[in-house]
């Protein structure tokens, strides 16, 4: 049976600082479900232009989702039997044109694909039963061979952060990354270094831990590095300063939240941001108030809130309340979940709430920092091209690319009055095209659509 889920607003909430008021969030139960929410995420898995929410109940034998209607109403469906399901992924792992689902159980320690029948359908296939204990899952082509491979983390197994190569044909080899007997509660694919290939995080959650970076040297040959950061249990890599190189946030459980800036030579700094935020245990990046620069968001278990830390573009960082109506608050996830082109925020939580905050803007309309459009930015779903015109008298521009989590995906010098940039190899969702000319900054949203 299908339930039909509406906004209903259950009240405003309103930040204020010293200069003025910022942004604020409308929160919306979506789910209340019988049992605890531990992962969450956001993603088009239906390819129909607007963000699905993806979450697992451990404690239940379905992994389900909520489809987005459109304007704030979402259709709760099930995806199919799998018990103790910690953390879910979507990729089109077979590469057949729609999307498909990795998800993995803690206990009795299996990772599993959701192969999707082109009608959203799925068809359960157990891909490994030799990863101990996985409680999160990431999928990305780690070795360049074009199928996706599966980077574990691993909690109580003695074994920390494992690797499922893909052999072809639903056959995985694991593979051991850690030196350690670590305990692992998080892992990334990304290459943190930009020396392209992709690398693999994770962490170690203990007291002498940290976040683990497994740098890729050569195909399947990784190197261990540890950044020291007690009890840490989440972490996101963006470049939150915006010098062009990835940093690191994290938090701990504990009550700590720092972000660590890397000085261009994969030498990480740790910056504290705040403490008291009683065990906190997840955090993601993301421009939440389209000012061009890295805010961070994360949860805290024990104090049952949920935050943000707003980037005053020197990487100060104040923190604004978000919600403290979800008890233990656990998985984190940012996207724009009614197609206004503002990014929202979405969190489960142990008391089995599943609670969604309508990002409202700043009251007279965030458009990022206050400068006269200098250029004209239009882009065409059909050729997949962003165009750029330049007002009159403007002799040359540089162009940036990004994704709703401040991550640089292109950087292009224009020397002309117009200029198009080919966007055929980004996924549809919302991005952010800053342009600079001289002191003059401007910033637009597009919506880059799935192709029919």
């Amino acid at each position: 049976m299908e339930k039909i889920i509406t906004i209903c607003s259950l009240f405003t909430i309103f930040f204020f600082n010293g200069v003025g008021q910022t942004i604020q969030f409308t929160e919306h139960k979506l789910y209340q479900a019988s049992s605890r929410i531990f992962f969450v995420t956001a993603a088009d898995l239906d390819k129909d232009g607007d963000q699905d929410i993806l979450y697992t109940q451990p404690d239940q034998d379905t992994l389900q989702w909520f489809e987005n209607q459109g304007g704030g109403n979402f259709i709760h469906r099930n995806i199919g039997i799998f018990a103790q399901a910690f953390s879910v992924w979507m990729v089109d792992f077979d590469s057949d044109g729609d999307n498909d689902l990795l998800a993995s159980s803690y206990d009795p320690s299996k990772v599993i694909l959701f192969e999707n029948d082109g009608n959203l359908n799925f068809i359960l296939h157990l891909l490994s039963t030799e990863v101990p204990h996985p409680l999160t899952i990431a999928a990305k082509d780690i070795d360049g061979d074009g199928d996706y491979d599966i980077s574990c983390a691993t909690q109580d197994a003695g074994k920390g952060m494992m690797l499922l190569r893909n052999d072809g044909n639903l056959t995985f080899t694991p593979m051991d990354l850690s030196t350690q007997p670590y305990t692992s509660t998080w892992t990334e694919i990304t290459d943190l270094d930009h020396d392209g290939d992709l690398d693999i995080l994770g962490n170690h959650f203990q007291a002498n831990g940290g976040i683990l970076w497994y740098e890729q040297t050569a195909p399947l040959v990784f190197t261990e590095h540890l950044i020291p950061y007690p009890w840490t249990h989440g972490f996101t890599a963006a470049d939150i300063d915006g010098d062009g190189d990835d940093d690191l946030a994290a938090v701990t459980c504990g009550s700590q939240i720092a972000w660590f800036q890397n000085d261009g030579n994969m030498n990480f700094t740790n910056i504290p941001i705040g403490s008291g935020f009683s065990c906190a245990v997840a955090i993601t990046a993301a421009d939440l108030n389209l000012d061009q620069e890295t805010d961070l968001v994360a949860t805290a278990w024990s104090a049952s809130k949920v935050a943000w830390w707003e980037n005053d573009g020197n990487e100060n960082f104040s923190m604004q309340s978000v919600s403290d109506s979800l008890i233990k608050p656990n998985g984190v996830a940012v996207a724009d979940l009614n197609n206004d082109s503002l990014p929202d925020i979405v969190s489960g939580g142990y008391s089995g709430g599943l609670f969604w905050w309508e990002n409202q803007g700043d009251g007279v309309g965030i458009t990022g920092k206050k400068n006269e459009d200098f250029a004209t930015v239009t882009f065409n779903q059909t050729t997949r091209k962003l165009n750029i015109k330049l007002r009159p008298g403007i002799i040359s521009v540089v162009i940036e690319m990004m994704d709703i989590h401040g991550k640089m995906l292109i950087i292009q010098d224009s020397p002309s009055s117009s200029s198009s940039i080919h966007c055929n190899g980004l996924r549809s969702g919302l991005y952010l095209v800053r342009i600079k000319s001289n002191d003059q900054t401007m910033i637009k949203k597009i919506m880059i659509n799935p192709l029919r």
